[in-house]
């Protein structure tokens, strides 16, 4: 009897569970301004959402014109994921536009509508100058999100026999003459995988559009998994204690960087930002720092950038990320040029490596390559290496590459290893005798 009587309360129970699980979208908005556009190869208006409720979210219909396109995974997203509704309009007159896109999910609640406007203009309308048809615009955007990548470094190469380089803005947007022709393009952006295209651009072309593809793992989550118990480093004293200038020379340091994959191991990458941002702090106006990555080919990411400009030098540090294979010669022929450039005749001239020891790329034999740091050594750029993990054939590659750069190995293990050892490396090397 007391068994029949426990079978309503369970169906009771179960069904008030399901009556409270609900799931909820929310969209960070609900509004998209496409501006003047032509009816050309654009980007999709990106409306990001997550799943608010507490039961997994289904988009089950789309309500739209014809002339609309909307992409989104046909999923499940569980509480708390989030996901993105991709939507692009196919337009063919001229004029102002605005439609209404309703969105239908298995929530209980109405259904959301996003709402996109613009103007279609003609294609010349397009062209930033109207009296010089070779101007145009060049857009770099985030694959993902669809947002504008700031900042992104672009290398162009015309008809394959002139080459030059410039800059996105903060908007990620370059307006540039760009004459009829067949090009080469490289854009490097921090966070992103290098992007290497060819095209032929047309007379017709007064705007182009370029997807850089967003590292494996996004910032946010690596740092977040790879904290560091700040409890075990130790900040140093002020530049005026550590480096005054009667005692130490100027500096002229090259940071040469793996971020390979393998450096991602055992927080490799995270130990070597703890050094760096210490020495940062002890760095003074007569000293510069250039800042090279490398993986499966280098990124300068600052070129000798004075020692005052602290915040500068600790936010590229903050953004590197592990990705990618090892080409280290690549790497370090960027390392000499820049060091070069900024050569100290009467100063301290050095290329700190960082890496796990995992060097290659270039084609050269071992004999070779150990020839190039003999001779840079002897021009006055040393070459120390920074050696984390503890492959032993690996250990003794970095041990010669040392020895050839008239420099010194430091071998780290741990976070004790860490805090101070560039700077004691750089007095060294800089005190005055």
């Amino acid at each position: 009897m007391k068994t029949i009587l426990l079978l309503p309360v369970l169906l009771l129970l179960f069904f008030s569970n399901n009556v409270n699980a609900q799931s909820e979208i929310h969209f960070t908005k609900q509004q998209h301004d496409f501006g003047k556009v032509a009816n050309l190869d654009y980007p999709p208006a990106s409306f990001e959402f997550s799943n608010t409720g507490n039961a997994p979210l289904a988009i089950l219909m789309v309500h739209k014109n014809p002339n609309i396109r909307v992409g989104y995974e046909n999923k499940f997203f569980q509480p708390g994921e989030k996901g993105r509704i991709l939507i692009l309009p196919d337009l063919n007159s001229i004029g102002l536009f605005t439609e209404q896109i309703e969105i239908i999910t298995n929530s209980n609640n109405s259904p959301v509508i996003l709402t996109i406007t613009g103007e279609v203009i003609s294609i010349q309308e397009c062209f930033p100058n109207k009296t010089n048809m070779e101007i145009r615009k060049v857009v770099i955007i985030d694959e993902v999100t669809k947002e504008p990548v700031p900042n992104a470094q672009l290398a162009f190469t015309f008809n394959y026999n002139f080459s030059f380089n410039d800059k996105a803005d903060k908007k990620g947007e370059l307006v540039r003459e760009l004459k009829i022709g067949k090009y080469a393009l490289g854009i490097q952006s921090p966070g992103y995988e290098p992007k290497d295209t060819t095209f032929f651009l047309r007379r017709s072309v007064p705007v182009l559009f370029f997807e850089l593809t967003p590292l494996i793992a996004p910032v946010e989550e690596y740092l977040a998994e790879s904290i560091i118990e700040q409890k075990d480093i130790l900040p140093p004293s002020g530049s005026d204690e550590l480096l005054p200038i009667n005692k130490y020379a100027a500096n002229n340091i090259v940071l040469l960087v793996d971020v390979s994959l393998s450096m991602k191991q055992d927080q490799k990458l995270e130990l070597l930002k703890v050094a760096v941002t210490n020495l940062v702090l002890v760095l003074r106006s007569i000293d510069n720092v250039a800042l090279i990555s490398y993986a499966d080919k280098p990124t300068i990411l600052l070129r000798s950038v004075n020692g005052t400009e602290k915040q500068k030098i600790n936010e590229a540090i903050k953004n590197l990320i592990p990705n990618g294979v090892t080409n280290g010669v690549k790497g370090l022929e960027s390392a000499y040029q820049l060091a070069e450039k900024k050569f100290e005749p009467s100063g301290n001239n050095q290329i700190i490596l960082a890496t796990d020891g995992k060097f290659s790329g270039g084609g050269l034999t071992d004999e070779d390559f150990q020839n190039i740091l003999i001779q840079y050594a002897r021009q006055g750029i040393k070459l120390s290496v920074i050696g984390f993990g503890d492959d032993e054939k690996a250990i003794g590659k970095m041990e010669e590459m040392a020895k050839s750069g008239q420099g010194k190995y430091i071998h780290i293990s741990n976070s004790e290893d860490i805090s101070n050892v560039l700077i004691e490396e750089i007095k060294e090397n800089s005190l005055i005798k």
